[in-house]
Protein backbone atom coordinates (compact mmCIF):
# COMPACT_ATOMS: atom_id res chain seq x y z
CA UNK A 1 0.00 0.00 0.00
CA UNK A 2 1.35 3.52 -0.69
CA UNK A 3 2.40 5.82 1.93
CA UNK A 4 -0.45 9.11 0.99
CA UNK A 5 1.44 11.09 4.17
CA UNK A 6 4.38 11.97 1.84
CA UNK A 7 3.47 14.96 -0.22
CA UNK A 8 3.89 14.98 -4.03
CA UNK A 9 7.42 15.90 -5.20
CA UNK A 10 7.57 19.30 -6.95
CA UNK A 11 7.08 18.29 -10.64
CA UNK A 12 3.75 16.31 -9.39
CA UNK A 13 1.86 18.95 -8.43
CA UNK A 14 0.58 20.05 -11.01
CA UNK A 15 -0.83 16.64 -11.80
CA UNK A 16 -2.01 16.43 -8.23
CA UNK A 17 -3.92 19.03 -7.88
CA UNK A 18 -7.26 18.20 -6.70
CA UNK A 19 -10.90 20.25 -7.38
CA UNK A 20 -13.92 17.98 -5.33
CA UNK A 21 -11.58 15.21 -5.57
CA UNK A 22 -11.21 14.93 -9.06
CA UNK A 23 -7.44 15.42 -10.92
CA UNK A 24 -7.72 18.74 -12.11
CA UNK A 25 -7.12 19.02 -15.93
CA UNK A 26 -7.81 21.49 -18.56
CA UNK A 27 -10.53 23.81 -17.28
CA UNK A 28 -12.63 26.25 -19.83
CA UNK A 29 -15.73 28.16 -18.32
CA UNK A 30 -18.35 28.25 -20.96
CA UNK A 31 -21.17 30.77 -20.45
CA UNK A 32 -24.07 30.68 -22.76
CA UNK A 33 -27.41 33.33 -23.61
CA UNK A 34 -29.88 34.19 -20.96
CA UNK A 35 -32.81 31.38 -21.67
CA UNK A 36 -30.10 28.98 -21.75
CA UNK A 37 -28.50 26.31 -24.31
CA UNK A 38 -27.90 23.10 -24.85
CA UNK A 39 -24.97 21.90 -26.51
CA UNK A 40 -22.96 18.51 -26.39
CA UNK A 41 -25.27 17.28 -23.60
CA UNK A 42 -25.13 20.25 -21.22
CA UNK A 43 -26.91 23.55 -20.74
CA UNK A 44 -25.09 26.46 -20.19
CA UNK A 45 -26.59 29.41 -18.82
CA UNK A 46 -24.85 32.93 -17.90
CA UNK A 47 -23.83 31.59 -15.04
CA UNK A 48 -20.19 29.93 -16.03
CA UNK A 49 -19.81 26.59 -16.42
CA UNK A 50 -16.68 25.04 -15.67
CA UNK A 51 -15.72 21.80 -17.77
CA UNK A 52 -12.52 19.82 -17.76
CA UNK A 53 -11.79 19.33 -21.66
CA UNK A 54 -10.82 16.38 -21.36
CA UNK A 55 -14.16 14.88 -20.50
CA UNK A 56 -15.05 15.74 -24.05
CA UNK A 57 -15.22 14.39 -27.47
CA UNK A 58 -13.64 15.86 -30.40
CA UNK A 59 -17.16 16.48 -31.51
CA UNK A 60 -18.66 18.01 -28.31
CA UNK A 61 -15.05 20.41 -28.66
CA UNK A 62 -16.13 21.62 -31.98
CA UNK A 63 -20.02 21.76 -31.13
CA UNK A 64 -19.29 23.89 -28.36
CA UNK A 65 -16.35 26.17 -30.03
CA UNK A 66 -18.50 26.92 -33.27
CA UNK A 67 -21.68 27.95 -31.26
CA UNK A 68 -21.96 31.58 -31.29
CA UNK A 69 -23.97 31.77 -28.78
CA UNK A 70 -21.71 30.19 -25.97
CA UNK A 71 -18.31 32.36 -24.65
CA UNK A 72 -15.51 29.98 -23.59
CA UNK A 73 -13.08 31.39 -21.46
CA UNK A 74 -9.84 30.34 -19.21
CA UNK A 75 -10.57 30.29 -15.48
Amino acid sequence: MADKSKAPSDGDKESKTQIDGAPRGVFVAVTGPAGGRWRAGRKFTPEPTLIDVSTLTEEEQEAIVSDPELRIARP
